[in-house]
Parts: C-alpha cells; structure tokens; sequence
C-alpha cells in the first residue's frame, strides 16, 4: 500500500513539473532596456561572524573587490568596537577597519553599512554579548544610572565613539566611515547562539524600545560630528 501511495505521489509531482515546465516555456519575457524603474546601487554581501578576519588574514580583497574578482560594490560589516570581552574582538575591530578602507580603495563609489550585533557587556543588563536564553529579557541595554529608563544616550555614545574609532584608524580621518548605520542586527531576535541585543517596540521596565533609541542615536549623532 504504501509503495502504490508513492508511487501515485511521484507520479503527480512528475505531472505537476511537466505543467509548470510546459507554462514556463510558453512565457514571454520583455526587458526595456531604457526604462528605467528602480536603481540598484552595487551588489555585495556581509563579512561578519569570521568574515572580517578572514578577508584580512588571506588577504582577500582583490578577490572581493576588485574588477577582476567579484568586484562588490556594498559591503556590510559588524562594530565591535570597545566590546572589551578579549582580544579576539579587538582583533574583529582593527579587521573591520582595515577592511572599509581596502574597500574605499577599491569601490571609491561603493556603499558601507555598518551594524552592530550588541552593543558592548557594559552597556546591557545582563553584561554578556547574548542571551542565556531566548527569555532572557536582561539581554538588552542597562537603565541609566539613578533611573529606570534605559541608558539611550550611553548607547548612542557608544555608536559615536565607534564611527570616530572607525574614521580615524591608523592616525586622524586616515580611516573611513560607513554610508550607513543600522544600530543592531536582529533586533526582536533574543538568541544565544550569537552576539545579540534584544529590542522591542515598545519601551517599559523590562524591554528596552528600537524606536526610541534610533530616535537618540539620531539626536547625539546631531550634536557630534555625523548630523548627515
């Protein structure tokens, strides 16, 4: 029975690829090559989780951007800047930079953004780079000091302080800064697997707000230097 079962289901699937085949075949596909609808800015792909050592230890970027190698032209990597959790991170950090400037060299034109998968330990409740678990609701970043609200400012100082790491590595503006910043990866994805910050929409004493602290990242970076 169970053999006549598969073998009426492979049969069907058959019949159902034959049809799609058949459809595909018959359609007709248009490209108006002067009509231009939406732009597509670059192609690229993300360096994080090992990526941005591994560019710099085998000396990869020739290969990624360059004309003769996959010659990408948006590139996303992490900030690990002051994560203070071992010199691994600091190693990510100093790789990062190297790398958005080998790309600048490269992709004069090309398109960075930045995110960062946790702020550092000291800024969260639970001073670790990701949760215990996915209920682990100390994931997230500390209230301010004497208060009950969360420390938004102190965030959005550490993100100011990471671009000015980033911009002036190797000696002042030697480096450079991304094009775009997205101040955490994930941020409703509570996990322990990797580096993460848990954010809502919604703010109380248990749940830190992603609207609010965009909104005061986007206020101190006003005051500092990166208003654009």
């Amino acid at each position: 029975m169970k053999t006549k079962k598969l073998l009426r289901f492979g049969a069907t699937l058959v019949a159902a690829f034959a049809l799609a085949q058949a459809r595909l075949a018959a359609a007709t596909v248009t490209v108006i090559w002067d009509d231009f609808e939406q732009r597509i800015h670059g192609f690229g792909g993300n360096i994080a989780l090992g990526g941005e050592n591994a560019v710099e230890d085998h000396d990869l970027y020739g290969e990624l951007f360059g004309p003769d190698g996959l010659n990408v032209s948006m590139l996303r990597v992490p900030n690990w800047y002051d994560m203070r959790a071992g010199a691994d991170y600091d190693t990510k950090a100093r790789n990062v930079a190297i790398t958005m400037r080998k790309f600048r060299d490269w992709q004069p034109n090309g398109k960075i953004l930045m995110t960062a998968w946790t702020p550092p330990p000291y800024l969260k409740v639970n001073k670790r780079l990701d949760a215990v678990s996915e209920t682990d609701w100390a994931n997230r970043i500390r209230p301010h000091a004497n208060s009950t609200a969360h420390d938004y400012h102190g965030h959005a100082w550490w993100w100011v302080n990471s671009l000015r790491f980033y911009r002036d590595f190797g000696g002042a503006n030697s480096g450079t800064l991304p094009d775009y910043v997205s101040i955490q990866n994930e941020p409703d994805n509570n996990v322990s697997a990797w580096e993460s910050c848990l954010f809502t929409n919604y703010e109380d004493p248990w749940h830190a707000s992603y609207s609010r602290a965009l909104k005061v990242t986007r206020e101190v970076f006003s005051k500092a230097e990166f208003d654009d």
